[in-house]
């Protein structure tokens, strides 16, 4: 018999248990898995207030994950989430294979899950799909019981500015000498073929023609899911981008712009006290001011 064959992506952090999760409510997921972590030591009996946090990852989707350890540990430890779920593209058993229909409908089905909603967070290439799930989820049921949602660098082709289409032509014709250091890196092949496979489907998303349908001159109106956005002080997305997205999600408030440009964040930075304060936001365990960043004469904000 053949050994059976382990996940690409795993997590080793001391202190914290992790172990791979292919089903949702006992629902084999089609277009990701999970790399859940949890406190060593503490039961995950399914009694606590809060909901998991779900970590989407960005195109390259690394095999030891794309954001930092000192954020998973603090949602466990000082969040109080119960579990830290990092989602990894898989699709037809390949891993990091995107499949974006089966990653939508996968996201879809978890945001209409009424038993301990999540707080997912999207970075960068996953964001349009987070979103795309959640527009299809409103259209089944108005109010889905999803916690909060919040995107990271979010980008969609049709709507990128200069270094945002050089970086989407870049991934989608990798060189030969950059295709095998990013193998290296990531453990897979994928990316460039994710990338092609997400413009070609964004073009007739729900997203995209939300986007398109905006009128705005008209107020904000609220959204029935509270969603925010971060953006990188260098990002992809253009400014009429920026607006189309709040006017379609109901977004009010303005973040300051994390540092540098855009990027994973397997390493410490400002963003995951951000993460942080979103997730204890969206599950009712807000701190006063915790998420009050609009900025002070000066600061340059993420709407910008």
């Amino acid at each position: 018999m053949a050994p059976e064959r382990l996940p690409l992506h795993h997590r080793e952090i001391p202190g914290i248990v992790s172990r791979t999760v292919t089903t949702w409510r006992g629902k084999p997921l089609r277009g990701l898995y999970f790399v859940e972590s949890t406190l060593a030591g503490v039961a995950t009996s399914g009694d606590s207030p809060k909901g998991p946090a779900l970590l989407l990852p960005g195109s390259w989707d690394p095999r030891e994950g794309e954001y930092s350890d000192n954020l998973i540990r603090n949602l466990l430890q000082a969040s109080g989430a119960p579990a830290v779920l990092e989602g990894h593209y898989r699709f037809d058993d390949q891993d990091g294979y995107v499949e974006p229909a089966a990653l939508v409908d996968d996201l879809t089905s978890i945001y209409l899950d009424h038993e301990d909603p999540p707080t997912v967070v999207g970075l960068c290439f996953s964001c349009p799909f987070v979103l795309e799930a959640l527009l299809k989820a409103c259209e089944q049921e108005p109010t889905p019981p999803v916690a909060g949602v919040l995107v990271i660098g979010l980008g969609v082709p049709g709507f990128l500015n200069a270094v945002g289409r050089t970086a989407l032509h870049s991934h989608i014709n990798m060189k030969v000498g950059a295709e095998a250091r990013h193998l290296k890196y990531t453990g897979h092949a994928h990316t460039a073929g994710n990338n092609a496979r997400g413009e070609s489907w964004i073009r007739d998303s729900r997203l995209t023609r939300a986007m398109r349908a905006v009128d705005q001159d008209a107020p904000i109106q609220p959204f029935p899911v509270p969603v925010d956005a971060l953006y990188f002080r260098l990002d992809v997305a253009t400014r009429q981008a920026r607006q189309l997205t709040r006017h379609v999600f109901g977004i009010t408030g303005k973040r300051p712009a994390i540092p540098g440009y855009h990027r994973s964040l397997r390493r410490r930075s400002p963003a995951d006290a951000m993460i942080a304060a979103f997730y204890e936001e969206t599950q009712g365990m807000s701190r006063p001011n915790s998420l009050d960043l609009d900025a002070s004469p000066g600061v340059r904000t993420s709407a910008d």
